[in-house]
């Protein structure tokens, strides 16, 4: 008898066991979603960036365009003028070589906030996979248990009417 409740006392810390651990799964698995929101929030907040990035990109790239057009024309007609057009040229030429460092290194961020986020979508693919097995195998040490318990109760319910004939056969002699 005391045997069947060591297996059960067992069997309980097993089930608590298997309850802290689907517990710590389901916490692993709300801080993952917290940490995908985030890179997602500022994989988006990059993105924007990128995008305004090559918004400014473009607009200097058309303001350098015009730029060199109305310096070919003022070229023409005041030579004496060319030095100043020049310097725009080159303040322009850096602006978009600013903007080009500037830009690789947004994509740098951008790319690596990808693969942030496609290891975190592995991490919780897996840790979801981690919850299922562990669910199931949960589910499954509930059943044994219960058919263990089931079994413990028949032989205690055999057991008690076998002393019951037993008593009613000593008291008969």
């Amino acid at each position: 008898m005391s045997e069947v409740l060591i297996q059960i006392e067992n069997l309980k810390e097993e089930l608590s066991l298997a309850e802290n651990r689907n517990t710590e799964l389901g916490h692993k698995i709300v801080e993952q979603k917290r940490e995908m929101e985030e890179h997602r929030d500022e994989f988006l907040r990059l993105s924007e960036e990128h995008m305004q990035l090559e918004v400014r990109f473009r607009d200097c790239h058309e303001r350098l365009f015009v730029s060199e057009k109305r310096t070919e024309v003022i070229s023409d007609q005041f030579r004496g003028s060319m030095a100043v057009k020049n310097q725009d040229i080159n303040q322009l030429e850096e602006t978009i070589e600013d903007l080009k460092a500037e830009l690789e290194i947004k994509e740098d961020e951008l790319s690596s906030l990808t693969e942030n986020m496609r290891a975190t979508e592995v991490k919780q693919r897996l840790s979801g996979q981690k919850l299922r097995i562990t669910e199931q195998v949960l589910s499954e040490k509930e059943e044994i248990h219960q058919k263990r318990v089931e079994k413990l109760q028949e032989e205690e319910e055999l057991l008690e009417g076998r002393i019951a004939s037993l008593a009613g056969i000593v008291s008969i002699y």
